[in-house]
């Protein structure tokens, strides 16, 4: 059963791309994640301390720069941004 869950994962997040992508891209999907999936597990048998030192620093940088950034980004082509500075 653990198996299935990235393949999932996988799938699901190239399938949602299709939506952003060019339409020609959509039969790209599934070739696309084949290839994920048997490059992740080729890698897998080289532990997960190494694994996590290649993508650290990518889940760091998106999760604490890169997503509060294009939110804040977000919030001020909206809105102005001024209304976060007023307590009422």
């Amino acid at each position: 059963m653990a198996a299935i869950t990235p393949a999932i994962s996988v799938l699901s997040a190239l399938e949602g791309a299709q939506y952003i992508a060019v339409p020609a891209l959509k039969t790209f999907i599934l070739p696309a994640a084949v290839a994920i999936l048997v490059a992740l597990f080729a890698i897998q048998p080289l532990g997960t301390s190494r694994i996590g030192k290649a993508f650290g620093p990518i889940h760091g940088s998106s999760g604490f720069c890169l997503l509060p950034a294009l939110g804040l980004l977000g919030d001020h082509a909206t809105s102005g941004g001024a209304h976060r500075l007023n307590p009422l």
